[in-house]
C-alpha cells in the first residue's frame, strides 16, 4: 500500500509570545519523523488558567468522522471521575465581560467532585480507512486510557485542544502501589517564555495524582476569589458612579 504524505502549516495563537508555527503533517500511517512542533512551554498553573475544561476520566469511546475538504476530526466520550473546572466557569470571561459558556454540566467548585458522568469532545485528526491526520505533537487518546485533561474552547470547525499541545495531558497509571500521571511530549520543542531558549521536551517522570491535583485546585481557587474581587470592585465602583452622577444634578430654581 502506498503512503501519502502532506505538509501543512497553522499558526497556533498564545497569549505569551507572537504566534509560532506547528507543523500539521497528514498522513497515511507510519509516514517517518515529521519536524518537532515548537510551543510554549507551559505549568500546570498556566494551563489551569488558560484550559476551558479540565478534568480527570477514561476514554471509553471514540469515533472518526470527515467534515469535507480532507479534514478528519475524532469524537470521543469520557467516563468522568471529576471536573476541575468547565465552561460555566470562565475567569477571563468573568473579567472581562464574555459570555456565558453552554458546557454539557456545571462545575461545583475545586473541592466539590463533578455532576456528570460522560463528557464528549472532538479533536481535529484521525484515521478513516487509508487516510488519515494529526498535529504533530498533538495529545493523542487511546480507547480505556485514564486521563487527566486541559482542555481547550471549541473552535469554528467544533474542535477542542489539549492546551499546550501534549502538554496538556496526562496518562493515569498506578506504578508500585503509587497513582501517577505520565506525559508523552515527544515530538516536541519547548520555548521557555523567560530566556525564549528553545529546547526539546526530555522525558518525564510520573508525578504523583494528588500533586498535579493539588496545582490545578490551587489554581482554579485562586482565580475563582480573582474574579469575585474584580466582580465586587466593578459593582462598586458603578454604583459610586452612579450616586456620583445622581448628586450631581441641580436642583431646579422655582421661578
Amino acid at each position: 500500500m502506498s503512503i501519502r504524505t502532506e505538509i501543512k502549516t497553522a499558526r497556533l495563537a498564545t497569549p505569551l509570545a507572537a504566534p509560532l508555527t506547528a507543523v500539521l503533517a497528514v498522513f497515511v500511517a507510519s509516514a517517518g519523523s515529521a519536524e518537532a512542533t515548537t510551543v510554549i512551554r507551559l505549568s500546570n498553573h498556566d494551563m489551569t488558567e488558560r484550559a476551558e475544561v479540565i478534568l480527570h476520566g477514561k476514554v471509553v469511546a471514540k469515533s472518526c468522522r470527515a467534515l469535507g475538504k480532507g479534514v478528519i476530526v475524532t469524537d470521543y466520550r469520557l467516563a468522568v471521575s471529576r471536573v476541575y473546572k468547565d465552561g460555566f466557569f470562565r475567569p477571563r470571561a468573568m473579567l472581562f465581560g464574555g459570555g456565558p459558556a453552554t458546557e454539557g454540566f456545571r462545575i461545583a467548585g475545586p473541592s466539590k467532585p463533578a455532576q456528570a458522568k460522560t463528557y464528549a469532545f472532538t479533536t481535529y485528526g484521525g484515521v478513516i480507512g487509508d487516510r488519515g491526520s494529526a498535529i504533530h505533537g498533538a495529545a493523542t487518546y487511546q480507547l480505556k486510557e485514564e486521563i487527566f485533561v486541559f482542555l481547550s474552547a471549541v473552535n469554528k470547525i467544533g474542535c477542542r485542544m489539549a492546551i499546550g499541545l501534549a502538554q496538556g495531558k496526562y496518562t493515569i497509571r498506578k506504578v508500585e502501589g503509587k497513582t501517577l500521571a505520565f506525559r508523552d511530549l515527544e515530538g516536541l520543542k519547548l520555548l521557555d517564555p523567560k530566556t525564549r531558549k528553545i529546547r526539546a521536551a526530555k522525558a518525564e517522570q510520573g508525578l504523583p495524582l494528588a500533586t498535579l491535583v493539588s496545582h490545578v485546585t490551587t489554581r482554579v481557587g485562586q482565580l475563582i476569589a480573582l474574579a469575585k474581587r474584580t466582580k465586587k470592585t466593578k459593582t462598586t465602583g458603578a454604583t459610586k458612579t452612579e450616586k456620583s452622577k445622581t448628586g450631581s444634578k441641580s436642583t431646579p430654581k422655582d421661578n
